[in-house]
């Protein structure tokens, strides 16, 4: 009798170390995956709150200086195109008029619609120079 020949192939421990190595190089990168996957759906939504948050200031300028008070909102409001937003519309005097309300400070505010959470807020003065 003579030698026994090695059959081809590998063994159980080394397909045990080798599928271990493939789980710690995998797991973490699955980690950044999902997270990267998650933080360009938050600045998707954050980049579209800031074009309506801007849509909702050009289009108060079409608006009389006399009348921006009446734009003021108590209460959200949700956007006829994109029903997963709210947002608010303030109107306030200039703080720094000097007595003079010569100028007015419009900050509108949009919001998940879902969670109430603030995505962005922007803010713009109105004078009435005439």
């Amino acid at each position: 009798m003579g030698k026994k020949e090695k059959s081809g192939g590998f063994t159980l421990v080394e397909v045990l170390l080798a599928t271990l190595i493939i789980a710690v190089a995998v797991v973490p990168l699955m980690d950044v995956f999902s997270r990267s996957t998650r933080w360009m759906v938050e600045s998707r939504k954050a980049m579209t709150a800031l074009n309506l948050a801007q849509m909702v200031l050009e289009e108060t300028s079409s608006v009389e200086y006399g009348e921006l008070d009446g734009l003021a909102m108590t209460e959200t409001a949700a956007f006829e195109e994109f029903p997963e937003y709210r947002y608010q519309l303030a109107v306030e005097d200039y703080p720094e008029g000097g007595g003079k309300k010569l100028v007015k400070r419009l900050k509108v505010t949009v919001y998940d619609g879902d969670t109430m959470k603030e995505l962005v807020s922007l803010e713009t003065d109105r004078g009435d120079w005439q």
